[in-house]
């Protein structure tokens, strides 16, 4: 991930996790992944996995290296050409700048330290929309992260004014809350401030089964409690993509897209371990999958003990903040 990370937009770890409640790293070496189980989703096919080398070993033939299983296991959930969903930002981020969500200057400024600055394609994303659609790849991963939480946070939305988090008093004391500092306002104070998204009840039905049968590995939470940054994102990928009239089979399967390419690690161990009960990557179901028995923390550890040998892909773990 190391590699990675170089090339996506790093914002300042502000916020450490031991001061929000909710959210618990999962185990090193998580950031990506694909679910080529339904063909709206991919845009792309899989490919040989060449973003890392890793464990591989070398043919006698032609002298060259052969791709490691976990070579092979990545390129399956997390291919390095990327993923495209069926669903466009159009102006959900631009509406998210001008409800206060993101602030372009705190956003550059944080860049700025590392060196970075927005690229003409996401900084037009933020002021002008765009009809093109969303990508998930080992580039653009960590912007759809940010952009997706700021959205999911600032969106006015019933799981978040009638759901479990609306039950605290302190709505700040959470990472998801708490631990975006690059908007106008604090995070507890964006939290379903503006109607961004509009959904039917029928959406909005849509939205929240899928929330509340998603997990993440970073937590033993669905996303119908957003404490995280990660449960928020994927919240926000839910209700953009209801609005665009997906079927709940379509979103499942595009957060595990996202998902994967934000705990690689977590997903490549699933893949070997449904590889290993003689079950391929490409039959499993993304529903399934992201239920509490595989994608919350206490399950993906449980995966992770049961494989006969862990597929290493990475050494980095994610985090619940920016």
């Amino acid at each position: 991930m190391a590699e990675v990370m170089k090339k996506l937009p790093v914002f300042l770890a502000l916020v450490l996790l031991a001061f929000f409640s909710g959210c618990i790293e999962a185990d090193a070496g998580q950031d990506g992944f694909e679910n080529e189980n339904a063909a709206q989703v991919t845009g792309l096919t899989n490919n040989a996995f060449n973003a890392v080398k890793v464990n591989s070993t070398q043919t006698a033939e032609t002298g060259q290296e052969e791709p490691s299983r976990a070579e092979i296991l990545r390129g399956t959930v997390a291919p390095s050409k990327g993923i495209v969903l069926p669903v466009k930002w159009n102006d959900a981020l631009v509406k998210t700048v001008e409800a206060g969500g993101i602030d372009i200057n705190k956003y550059n400024a944080s860049l700025a330290r590392y060196g970075q600055k927005l690229t003409p394609e996401h900084e037009r994303l933020l002021l002008e929309g765009s009809d093109e659609n969303i990508v998930f790849s080992p580039e653009t991963a960590f912007f759809n992260l940010n952009m997706l939480w700021a959205l999911g946070l600032t969106n006015e939305n019933q799981v978040l004014t009638h759901g479990k988090i609306s039950e605290y008093e302190n709505k700040s004391g959470f990472a998801s809350t708490g631990g975006w500092t690059l908007g106008e306002k604090p995070g507890g104070e964006l939290l379903a401030s503006a109607k961004i998204i509009q959904l039917t009840p029928e959406q909005q039905a849509i939205v929240e089964e899928v929330a509340a049968n998603t997990y993440r590995p970073c937590c033993n939470n669905a996303t119908a409690f957003p404490d995280c940054n990660h449960g928020m994102a994927a919240l926000a990928l839910a209700e953009l993509m209801a609005s665009h009239g997906a079927t709940k089979e379509q979103i499942f399967d595009a957060l595990l897209v996202a998902n994967s390419y934000w705990f690689t690690q977590t997903y490549v161990n699933i893949a070997a371990y449904f590889e290993e009960n003689g079950k391929s990557w490409n039959e499993i179901n993304s529903k399934e999958v992201l239920g509490q028995a595989y994608s919350s923390y206490k399950g993906s550890i449980e995966v992770k003990k049961s494989l006969e040998s862990i597929p290493i892909v990475d050494s980095a773990g994610a985090t619940c903040a920016v």
